[in-house]
């Protein structure tokens, strides 16, 4: 498929800052579907040839260089328009982690490393800096949970964000803004200078790390404040530290939601520069983008800015 046959293509990736979730890599394109080779009921279509898990490849072309958008998976398929278009939509393979559960929580801990070849048992590529790899976590992941909500305990259980990046690979990173930027946003390339808002202050962290296989409990506080943030994770072993870097977090509080032409290079993680209607630059950490062609290409993108008290 390309410009040719394909009414709408939307790339969304990202991840979480403080890993309260681990989303998955999304690719949904409209095509047009008037000789109706894909029609679901057509016994001669082309649609009973595709299988959950079959790969997709995708780029942008920017005046003729290819911008390669990662590897996604189909998952679903339905007719739109009366069957004029259809519409396939893919995802990275976290988005199959919500169907397996891990069953083999216990009490006692390991390395990240160890934690994640026994949860997913190399299916994945990891990118696990050294350092963070051979972080302690907790092993009493409770029965029943998801790979996926494993996953972002795990993750949060060492202070990382956690993601697949557009190589496949399972990326872990203690993410913070660089100095360096990538790419700048400024009044050329933007819809609008608006966009920039605060997210709510939080001033004090109870972690709860409960254990229900040694059947004990304990609360980490970091911060001083009455506006509090609680959460709960049973994987963390470090829990002073995994509540001071909460707190931390939070303080990140300028957030950036911002239209522009786009720049399909820059990925999750990223530090970009992004003016203001005072013509201030400020660097942003990109933690989301939702990147959409109609035959032109706009995205928006979601950043955190300063630290604010």
């Amino acid at each position: 498929f390309d410009s040719d046959n394909i009414v709408t293509a939307t790339f969304k990736a990202g991840c979480t800052i403080d890993s309260e979730s681990v989303p998955t890599r999304e690719l949904v394109f409209v095509f047009n579907n008037q000789d109706k080779k894909y029609n679901f009921v057509n016994p001669k279509g082309i649609y009973r040839y595709l299988k959950n898990d079959q790969e997709i490849h995708a780029q942008i072309l920017i005046d003729g260089e290819p911008v390669d958008m990662g590897t996604h998976y189909f998952t679903r398929a339905e007719a739109k328009d009366d069957a004029l278009t259809a519409e396939i939509t893919a995802n990275d393979p976290i988005y199959w982690l919500d169907n397996e559960t891990y069953e083999e929580g216990t009490w006692g801990q390991w390395t990240l490393n160890e934690a994640l070849e026994a949860l997913l048992g190399g299916k994945f590529e990891l990118d696990v800096p050294t350092v963070i790899g051979e972080r302690m976590v907790n092993k009493c992941i409770p029965l029943e949970t998801s790979k996926r909500e494993a996953l972002q305990l795990l993750a949060q259980a060492v202070r990382c964000s956690c993601w697949v990046d557009r190589l496949g690979k399972l990326v872990f990173r203690e993410l913070s803004i660089s100095d360096q930027a990538v790419d700048i946003l400024t009044e050329d390339n933007m819809e609008s200078m608006d966009g920039i808002s605060t997210s709510e202050n939080y001033d004090r962290i109870e972690l709860t790390v409960r254990d229900v296989f040694s059947n004990s409990e304990k609360t980490f506080i970091s911060g001083e404040g009455t506006n509090i943030y609680r959460a709960t994770n049973p994987c963390v072993y470090n829990g002073q530290a995994v509540a001071d870097w909460l707190l931390s977090i939070k303080r990140y509080r300028l957030q950036y939601d911002c239209i522009s032409r786009g720049n399909p290079a820059v990925e999750v993680g990223d530090t970009i520069t992004i003016y203001n209607a005072y013509d201030e630059p400020k660097n942003a950490l990109v933690y989301e983008y939702e990147i959409t062609f109609d035959g032109g290409l706009t995205e928006e993108t979601k950043a955190i800015g300063a630290v604010l008290q």
